[in-house]
């Protein structure tokens, strides 16, 4: 009877088993990149020109961008019936502090300085540059191009992450400059069903480098400054 009971149990087991593959293979889910997540390193060094918005709360939208180029391959879950498609959809995590929305754009503190907000390019069908965060986002390409059933999903050429902008927020005016160390700005998922993600990041954006305000006034090599002492009691 024990045994009996055993090989039901496992029996079961494996029903339940096959049950779920079955179901994995009946429906869209993410995409996971080949090789782990692709890194986009962008190197900023911009200087505030106009040194009277060298105040608390100034914004510089658009102040900086990148476009670093570098591809990388993706593979998405995906039905067996080929006669399923599916847009493919994008979440950026922005893994930093928040501080304010100006104008539909999120900023996020870098250092005691300044905060940024970013914005990405989206390609595929969309090409257009998109605010983060956001979620659900799609590039208008309903295809099956990248499902891990096609061997030819790792020769498509992915690009997102590659290009986007930056916007920058005074939080405390400073003079001279204010260094960026390497920081990560983004998290950028993939998938084939809305809301369903991985937890591997298809690509991640690091900015790094510095903004540098300059002195507010600064007098010119040769000219010359008048100051009103008033009058001096003679000794």
């Amino acid at each position: 009877m024990l045994k009996k009971l055993i090989m039901f149990t496992g029996l079961l087991g494996g029903s339940v088993l096959f049950s779920g593959q079955a179901l994995a293979a009946a429906d869209f889910g993410p995409c996971t990149p080949e090789g782990g997540t692709h890194i986009f390193s962008a190197t900023i060094n911009k200087t505030v020109s106009d040194t009277s918005k060298n105040t608390t709360g100034a914004t510089f939208v658009d102040f900086d961008s990148w476009n670093l180029g570098g591809t990388y391959a993706m593979s998405c879950e995906c039905p067996d019936d080929t006669s399923l498609i599916n847009d493919t959809l994008f979440k950026a995590v922005v893994p930093l502090a928040f501080v304010t929305n100006i104008e539909s754009r999120s900023y996020y503190q870098i250092n005691n300085n300044i905060a940024i907000a970013s914005d990405v390019l989206i390609s595929g069908g969309r090409g257009e540059y998109v605010n983060t965060p956001f979620e659900n986002v799609g590039n208008l390409t309903n295809n099956r191009s990248q499902c891990s059933q096609n061997a030819s999903s790792k020769d498509a050429i992915w690009t997102s992450g590659g290009k986007g902008h930056l916007s920058l927020y005074i939080l405390h005016p400073f003079v001279g400059e204010s260094i960026i160390p390497s920081t990560k700005i983004m998290d950028l998922f993939v998938t084939k069903k809305p809301s369903v993600y991985g937890s591997i990041p298809a690509s991640s954006v690091y900015i790094s480098g510095s903004i540098t305000v300059p002195q507010g006034c600064e007098l010119s090599s040769g000219s010359t400054l008048e100051i009103p002492f008033g009058e001096f009691k003679a000794t």
